[in-house]
């Protein structure tokens, strides 16, 4: 029914949520490098950006109510990225002008 690498990735795949459950971090980390044995990049990609899509937004909706405390330290961040990405763009605008 499943081929050899279709099982050793669900193993993999396991493994993997299993530390980024404990850790918060790793499930890429992990599952990437093995399975790049058994699968293309540009098949696994984009299979591991779904799952990822996913089981974040799972954890986000589990994790609501934790939302309005963490929300307070995100948006400075956010702030600061968005000012960064404006700052960048306006200068590769007058870097043409200039040039």
């Amino acid at each position: 029914m499943f081929d050899t690498a279709a099982i050793v990735l669900a193993a993999i795949a396991l493994f993997a949520a299993f530390v980024n459950g404990a850790l918060g971090y790793g499930f890429s980390s992990l599952t990437v490098p093995i399975a790049l044995v058994f699968y293309a990049n540009r098949i696994l990609n984009p299979a591991i950006v779904v799952i990822e899509v996913f089981v974040n937004f799972y954890v986000l909706f589990m994790n609501l109510s934790g939302v309005t405390a963490v929300w307070k330290r995100v948006v400075p961040v956010g702030n600061l990225i968005r000012r960064k990405g404006w700052l960048l763009m306006r200068l590769r605008i007058s870097l043409r002008v200039i040039s």
